[in-house]
C-alpha cells in the first residue's frame, strides 16, 4: 500500500509540473497569427526586344498571346502602365496585328540610346514567354514606312536562312527588296523596299514560309 501512495503521489507532483507548460503550448497554438497572403504579386514585364524609328517611335516584342487573358484591354493601351528606362515619356501604346509587337509613341529620343521598356499590369497575371512559330524563321515583321520593313528573325531558325541576302525576301503581293541590313546583335534585320501601297496588304516569304506585314 505504501508503495501504491508513493507512485500516486510521484504522479501527481509530475502532472503539478507539467500541466502548466502543457497548457502554456496549447494557449500559445491557439494565440498564434498565422501568416497570410493577399494574393499573388504584380508581375513587371520586360520586353524581349526594343528598337527606335525616328526620334518619336519606339518597337517592343513582348511575345505570342500578348495582352494576358483576363487583362482589360485598357489596361495595356495606357501609356501610364509602362516605364521606359533611360526615362522617356510615352504618349501612346499601340498592339499591332501580329499579337506581339507593341508600337509606342513617345517625346523626344535621344539620338543613339538604347532604350528598355518595362509593363507592371494593375493586375497580376503569369508573365508570357516569347514564342515563335516552330518553322517559321522569322518572329515578325514591322513596315516601319513606307520603304522600310523590320524582320525579327525567331533565334531558334537564324540558321537557316542567309539573312544579309536581299535574295532572302520574297513579297506577295511582288515588291522589290533593294537591301538587308542585319543589326551588329543579329536580332534585327532592316528591308529596303520599293515604294510600298499603302492599301496593300503584303506577307513576307522565308523559308518558303509567309508572315503577314504588320503596321
Amino acid at each position: 500500500m505504501a508503495d501504491w501512495r508513493w507512485a500516486r503521489g510521484l504522479l501527481a507532483g509530475a502532472v503539478a509540473v507539467l500541466a502548466p507548460l502543457l497548457l502554456g503550448c496549447h494557449d500559445s497554438s491557439n494565440n498564434r497569427v498565422e501568416e497570410t497572403h493577399s494574393g499573388p504579386r504584380q508581375v513587371e514585364l520586360q520586353t524581349h526586344l526594343e528598337w527606335s524609328e525616328g526620334s518619336t517611335q519606339l518597337y517592343a516584342i513582348i511575345g505570342a498571346g500578348w495582352p494576358p487573358s483576363g487583362l482589360q484591354r485598357t489596361s495595356w493601351q495606357e501609356g501610364t502602365n509602362y516605364s521606359i528606362e533611360p526615362r522617356v515619356s510615352i504618349k501612346s501604346v499601340r498592339l499591332l496585328d501580329d499579337g506581339m509587337t507593341l508600337c509606342l509613341t513617345t517625346a523626344e529620343q535621344a539620338p543613339g540610346t538604347r532604350y528598355q521598356v518595362r509593363y507592371t499590369p494593375k493586375v497580376s497575371f503569369p508573365a508570357p514567354p516569347l514564342e515563335g512559330f516552330p518553322q517559321n524563321p522569322v518572329l515578325t515583321a514591322v513596315a516601319v514606312d513606307a520603304t522600310h520593313v523590320v524582320v525579327v528573325p525567331d533565334t531558334h531558325h537564324q540558321e537557316r536562312v542567309d539573312w544579309a541576302d536581299a535574295s532572302s525576301y520574297r513579297f506577295e503581293p511582288p515588291l522589290a527588296v533593294h537591301s538587308a541590313q542585319v543589326s551588329a546583335d543579329g536580332r534585327l534585320v532592316r528591308l529596303t523596299t520599293a515604294e510600298q501601297e499603302a492599301s496593300a496588304s503584303y506577307k513576307l516569304r522565308v523559308g518558303g514560309i509567309a508572315t503577314p506585314i504588320v503596321r
